[in-house]
């Protein structure tokens, strides 16, 4: 069993998925209304957000037996290496994701789910965070012993997350798309608004 299978069987136990901060929660709730601000008429599905230890990116779940939608987030190590623009943007893409799945149909292949959901993320920060921004690259250093030093430089999630994914989607999105119908129509989605410029390859059969 790998560590994203343990935690979810395990979601319900505090030992293995701590409780939110009041900061966390902080965190969750300026993503919803992020997403609101594109347009108040939203309405954001209900989703439980769940705080993880081993794992550098945040996932998300869909338990079809309960319809639980279930988000997690490596809260403490997010803010450890990228601060609270970081942890940002790796709850607001998995937010995202809540919303586009909230009935649990894939209608885009893994890949592109994925590069369109990023770009958005990227999107929505820029174009509607006041609070919020893309990080620039940090760097810090771990002594591991008296004469190692490990330098580790991270880059914005932006920059390091999806990049094959990214490209692809910003190739098939034609210069004309405009990436708020674009979002309106991924968030409560839509197929056959994509099916008229997303070639059918990027499409589930």
């Amino acid at each position: 069993m790998n560590y994203e299978n343990f935690v979810i069987n395990n979601r319900k136990s505090k030992r293995w998925c701590k409780p939110l901060s009041i900061k966390e929660i902080e965190l969750v709730e300026d993503a919803k209304k992020l997403i609101k601000k594109v347009d108040n008429s939203i309405e954001i599905a209900d989703f439980n957000v769940y705080k993880i230890g081993f794992s550098l990116q945040g996932f998300f779940y869909y338990d079809e037996d309960t319809k639980e939608m279930c988000i997690f987030i490596p809260f403490t190590i997010l803010l450890l290496i990228g601060g609270e623009n970081l942890c940002f943007l790796a709850v607001l893409h998995e937010v995202l994701h809540s919303q586009n799945l909230k009935n649990n149909e894939f209608f885009f292949k893994i890949n592109f789910l994925e590069g369109l959901n990023q770009l958005l993320t990227i999107w929505l920060v820029e174009n509607y965070s006041e609070k919020y921004k893309i990080p620039k690259r940090k760097c810090f250093s771990l002594r591991l012993t008296k004469n190692i030093k490990l330098k580790l430089t991270i880059y914005h999630l932006a920059n390091t997350t999806y990049i094959e994914e990214l490209r692809l989607v910003k190739e098939v999105l034609k210069k004309d798309n405009d990436l708020k119908e674009v979002f309106m129509n991924y968030i409560d989605m839509k197929p056959e608004y994509f099916k008229s410029f997303v070639p059918p390859e990027y499409f589930e059969q």
